[in-house]
């Protein structure tokens, strides 16, 4: 009985294990931790279904097999090794190792084996396996996003959520100056700049405090003490709570772009010889002024200059003399208006003032008084001084303008006038100088018709050879026949004629006029004696004129010694260099060459004598007084000394009484011409001096 009962409690002992052992093993398959039970001999003796699916076989797979099953062939023996190693001296082992699956795919697998005995004395190897192959991918995407983030060239900075910097990457270190260890830890208050009030700041951390990203170009400050521009963003990190935990600012370092900007802004803003501001900015600067006075009812004065024959320094001091010079007046004109003023450069010799918070016109008055004192204040080169003169034209905010470009076009108006006139210095703008614009426009289409219509025909003037009274040559006079108006002076149109360009056509028909006129009276058997004509400075200057009169001198077969070219002394000394290269052509194809109004520009001996030139028309500015005004004697004399020197011939013109031409005798005047002999006449009156000898007519046989 009592062995009955005995037996039955072992049963049902054997009972309760297996019962608590299919309970385990149950528990096993559930969890996700793979787990096996090796023998010492590398048996198989259970595994979960966790391991199952860890290598990808069926537990009836793994159950009595050897490990071999799951380590590859080349690893056998050396597993072996550690497998018998663990059984007899480790406990426990715990590490990470890469294990190859069923499919042939390699998964990383955290691994902890421990050793067990059971009843019998037996050791077993119990190994549980963790899938961590995703863990460690992410942790190297970490590791290449904060290498990435480490080596970009963009500035990265995180603070917590108090502005205290925890990381920041080379970019920042390289671009402020400050190495890691000085940044972490710290605020960006240390590359602060002191460019921004508090409530610069203020405004950032209330955006980003208020989950909103911020973004701005904000100037900071290096460990150097330079200046660096950041194109920066700063946007607030949050939990999944909404709670913001750090904040992360991107940016690039954009200072060289500024840099470029403020240097592209400086050359289309500003002259690169005076440092000046140029028309752009002065224009800009004018509806600035316009802007301001309107709020506080003040005026605005616009006034523009120009240096009166600038190009005279240019050609005969060089282009750096010239530059210097116009840096001279630059700052001359800014020391006479003072820094709350404007004073720019905007054209070739053209300056531009403006005057802001002008109470009355008379105040101008005060300034126009500053500047030509300080404009006629020699200008040293070398051991030359330079006496400067300017032209201004002046026009008023509001009363003349109420725009920028209203304002500019009539101090240009009002400059124009200024240049044209022989007494005033300055003008003011005026509504007569706009009627005289239209008036301008209303003949320049007159012109223009005149032109297209032939209307431009030649008066004669003849000059004297004053010692033998023969006749030496005739001066071609241009004369414009209007259909409504009749016969129009010279005085009126030529102005508009140069300024207009058009003079280049007209004085292309009087070549061909005069070289077609020459051939009549050659061909009608007349003596016939050099003809002077005129050239104005922008015909002068124009690549055409020796190719138009040459083909106007072949289509009438005539000998270029029969034309005589008087071109002003002003216009000479405009461009000496191309000057000189005309005037050789001209010489080499046989034409004479005069200077007219001579005395009245800038020549010199020097220059002279660099000319091929042969007469020197003395202007009639001289001759009018030469018998009362010594002064003017003297010039004459000094002139025809001076020529004679050279070999030239003087033609004395504006000579209307027998003592002026007595006067030029004694001074040994080579040529006369005047109201005296004749006033100029059409072609065919002229042809009277041709056809006959006039010495027992002139009026200086008794000479």
């Amino acid at each position: 009985m009592h062995n009955n009962l005995e037996q039955r409690d072992n049963l049902n002992e054997v009972k309760h294990c297996s019962n608590q052992l299919k309970l385990l093993m149950n528990a096993f398959n559930t969890l996700e931790i793979a787990i096996c039970i090796m023998d010492r001999e590398g048996l198989f003796v259970y595994v979960n279904d966790a391991y199952c699916r860890i290598y990808g076989y069926e537990k009836d797979e793994f159950l009595g097999q050897s490990f071999h099953l799951i380590i590859p062939p080349d690893e056998r023996e050396k597993y072996w090794h550690e497998h018998n190693r663990f059984m007899m001296e480790e406990s426990v082992y715990s590490g990470e190792r890469m294990i190859e699956q069923k499919n042939g795919k390699n998964i990383n697998v955290s691994v902890t084996v421990t050793k067990i005995q059971d009843e019998m004395n037996n050791y077993y190897k119990v190994v549980t396996l963790t899938d961590i192959t995703e863990k460690i991918q992410a942790g190297l995407d970490v590791k290449k996003f904060m290498m990435a983030v480490g080596q970009t060239v963009d500035w990265v900075v995180i603070t917590n959520k108090h502005g205290v910097i925890e990381y920041a990457n080379d970019s920042v270190a390289r671009i402020t100056g400050y190495s890691i260890e000085e940044i972490i830890g710290k605020t960006p208050s240390i590359w602060k700049s002191y460019k921004y009030n508090r409530d610069f700041y203020k405004n950032i951390w209330d955006t980003i405090l208020s989950g909103k990203p911020y973004q701005n170009v904000i100037i900071n400050r290096k460990k150097n003490g330079e200046l660096f521009h950041l194109s920066q963003s700063i946007s607030p990190l949050k939990s999944e709570d909404g709670e913001i935990l750090y904040f992360v600012s991107t940016g690039k370092d954009i200072t060289e772009n500024v840099v470029l900007e403020d240097k592209l802004y400086y050359l289309s803003h500003y002259d690169m010889i005076t440092g000046l501001p140029n028309r752009t900015e002065f224009s800009r600067r004018i509806t600035q002024a316009i802007t301001n006075a309107e709020l506080d009812t003040r005026k605005v004065a616009v006034l523009i200059m120009d240096i009166n024959k600038f190009i005279f320094i240019n050609e005969t001091f060089g282009t750096e003399i010239g530059d210097m010079v116009l840096r001279n007046i630059g700052n001359q004109l800014s020391k006479a208006v003072g820094k709350q003023n404007v004073v720019a450069r905007i054209g070739g010799d053209e300056f531009g003032i403006i005057l802001k918070d002008i109470k009355s016109s008379e105040d101008i008055f005060v300034y126009i008084d500053k500047i030509y004192k300080l404009i006629q204040q020699p200008v040293r080169v070398g051991e030359q001084e330079i006496v400067l003169s300017m032209s201004m034209g002046i026009s008023i905010y509001p009363n003349d303008g109420k725009d920028m470009k209203q304002l500019i076009s009539k101090t240009e108006i009002a400059l124009s006038q200024a240049r044209r006139s022989e007494t005033n210095k300055y003008m003011f703008y005026g509504e007569h100088m706009n009627s005289d614009a239209k008036n301008f426009l209303l003949m320049e289409n007159k012109l223009l018709k005149a032109i297209k219509n032939e209307e431009f025909i030649v008066f004669y003037q003849p000059y004297f050879n004053l010692r033998t009274h023969e006749l030496e040559g005739i001066e071609a006079l241009v004369r414009w026949e209007d259909k409504e108006s009749g016969i129009i002076s010279p005085g009126i149109f030529i102005p508009i004629l140069e300024e207009t360009g058009l003079i280049k056509e007209v004085g292309r028909q009087i070549i061909k006029i005069v070289c077609r006129q020459l051939r009549q009276w050659l061909d009608q058997g007349y003596e016939v004696v050099p003809v002077a004509i005129n050239l104005s400075p922008v015909q002068f200057r124009s690549s055409t004129l020796l190719k138009d009169i040459m083909e106007a001198v072949e289509e009438y077969e005539l000998n270029p010694n029969l034309i005589v070219f008087e071109i002003t002394e002003s216009t000479f000394m405009q461009d000496i260099a191309a000057t000189y290269e005309v005037l050789r052509e001209m010489k080499n194809a046989g034409f004479t060459i005069s200077i007219d109004d001579f005395g009245t520009g800038y020549s010199s001996l020097s220059y002279l004598k660099k000319f091929p030139v042969d007469h020197l028309k003395i202007d009639l500015s001289f001759i009018r007084d030469i018998t009362k005004d010594t002064d003017d004697k003297a010039i004459v004399n000094a002139i025809i000394s001076m020529a004679h020197h050279l070999n030239l011939k003087t033609i004395a013109e504006g000579i209307e009484e027998e003592e002026q031409l007595r006067e030029l005798f004694y001074l040994q005047c080579d040529i006369g011409q005047g109201y005296y002999w004749s006033r100029p006449v059409p072609a065919h009156k002229v042809e009277s001096f041709l056809k006959y000898d006039l010495r027992n007519n002139t009026g200086i046989e008794h000479l």
